[in-house]
């Protein structure tokens, strides 16, 4: 066991003089009536003065301002006087350059036996910092206001609905678009309402999104239907943001706009496009068993040329036909798959294979691992997806001379990865984001033929196999479209 300090020992090491005049606070004593007799260096230094100067030679309220001696005489005195102390009292100190800082005060009177005050002793402590950060504040305070009337002005005049929503998930702020749509006074709107008037599905939809993306304070956008008040659900895009700093009040920021029109009009679109595939299909399918009956014929070179690319041309007619009918079957929820046990490899080989007898300007390059890969999959949807991305792949890079696909296999996921890789004009970043939707074309695909729908149908096929296509690209430089299937083991 230790043995315990000598008491003398610790009774040197506090030196109470030396903590008095190197305080972080101004300590000050003066008599009744004001005279200072005692002050230690901090204050010394603050005031400005030398030690003589200033003991004996001045009084309290010559260190004040004016208005601060006024205090002084009126209700300092009189305070300490009758209560022996005073706390807090906030007055402008005068140093010797006739600068002055603000300081709070605090007093303790001392008296004698017969209860007469001897003198009075004062802290002071200099709240320079604690001023400036007070009307930092304060300005802080004036500019959050006047942006929050600027954006609530902003927002009022919004065709859209906009709100806002803190950390316990209530309602902060929602302007007139949203009264009008919701039909409730400005007081009576709630998050429960409005998830009360979401469409069952997309409600669930709606949660999964706003909690995977909140963990990792994410942006996001939905498409859902909301209930309006003549009991019809009308389609809405719904985006919300989550402020890199957000305050008591908003957490989520977001904006709802009605795409019921558009809906509309896309839905009539597929329904044309539906019918009008339907009615080609057999026509079409006639008119290729013809010419191929022709085929079998012996006819004139000429007449032989002719046929052969009337049937090209019937084919890649065909595949819009297909494609047309796949997106129907694809927004009806239909798309079936027919799963079975297969080599990936020996299918990439194969399909690269057919594929490499379509094009003359570009070497498909087929690099794959020696390990077969059995996967169990829709054979024919997924050679339809690498189809799909390779055409993509060769269309997109004229200049180009090669497109490379790769088959890699992870043993840490037990999991095949192909690797589809152009050396094109690229995707911008502008359009990654888009490209897997229906119709959409990016800008530089605008000059080429085609109806937006190969990665769309792609997208949609690998998803139904728990699988999706992701894309990485650079301008001038080419892309990398990429998929992944589970091994299949017995």
């Amino acid at each position: 066991m230790a043995q315990l300090p000598d008491q003398d020992l610790l009774a040197s090491l506090v030196d109470t003089e030396f903590i008095y005049q190197n305080s972080p606070s101004g300590y000050l004593s003066i008599l009744p009536d004001g005279t200072i007799i005692r002050l230690n260096h901090t204050l010394l230094n603050w005031l400005g003065y030398g030690e003589a100067e200033i003991l004996y030679q001045k009084k309290f309220v010559d260190i004040l301002s004016k208005g601060g001696g006024i205090h002084y005489e009126m209700f300092f005195r009189p305070m300490i006087t009758v209560n022996g102390n005073i706390r807090e009292l906030n007055y402008e100190i005068l140093r010797k350059d006739h600068s002055s800082f603000p300081a709070l005060i605090s007093g303790q009177g001392i008296y004698d036996k017969s209860g007469k005050l001897q003198a009075v002793t004062l802290a002071i402590t200099d709240i320079t910092q604690r001023n400036l950060y007070e009307k930092e504040l304060l300005k802080a305070k004036e500019q959050a206001k006047s942006e929050k009337e600027r954006f609530e002005n902003l927002a009022e005049m919004s065709p859209e609905m906009i709100w806002t929503i803190n950390g316990e998930g209530q309602l902060t702020y929602y302007n007139q678009e949203t009264v009008k749509y919701f039909r409730v006074s400005k007081k009576a709107l709630s998050t429960h309402e409005i998830f009360s008037r979401i469409y069952p599905s997309d409600k669930i939809k709606l949660l999964r999104k706003w909690l995977v993306d909140d963990y990792v304070h994410a942006h996001f956008t939905i498409v859902l239907r909301i209930l309006n008040t003549s009991l019809t659900y009308e389609w809405f895009k719904v985006n919300v943001i989550v402020p890199e700093k957000y305050t008591n009040d908003i957490k989520w920021f977001g904006t709802c706009s009605s795409i019921n029109e558009h809906i509309k009009a896309m839905k009539r679109k597929d329904d044309f496009i539906n019918m009008a595939s339907h009615e080609l299909k057999t026509p079409v399918t006639v008119l290729q068993s013809y010419l191929q009956l022709m085929q079998l014929y012996p006819v004139p070179d000429p007449v032989k040329e002719f046929l052969d690319k009337s049937l090209y041309t019937l084919k890649k007619f065909q595949f819009l036909i297909s494609s047309l009918l796949n997106v129907t079957v694809i927004n009806t929820g239909e798309l079936t798959l027919n799963l079975s046990v297969f080599s990936l490899n020996n299918l990439l080989e194969f399909t690269i294979d057919q594929l490499r007898h379509t094009t003359s300007t570009h070497q498909l390059i087929l690099t794959m691992e020696e390990k077969q890969i059995l996967v169990k999959a829709d054979m024919e949807r997924i050679s339809q997806v690498v189809t799909n991305i390779v055409g993509n792949a060769i269309k997109y890079s004229p200049a180009a001379s090669s497109v490379e696909i790769k088959l890699n296999y992870n043993t840490a996921t037990c999991r095949a990865h192909i690797q589809i890789i152009d050396f094109g004009v690229g995707i911008a970043p502008a359009d990654i984001n888009k490209i897997f939707e229906r119709y959409y074309r990016a800008e530089v695909e605008k000059s080429k033929p085609g109806l937006g729908l190969g990665l769309y149908i792609s997208q949609n096929i690998l998803l139904q196999h728990a699988s999706r296509l992701t894309v990485e690209s650079e301008i001038g430089k080419g892309t990398t479209f990429s998929f992944s299937l589970p091994e299949y083991r017995q």
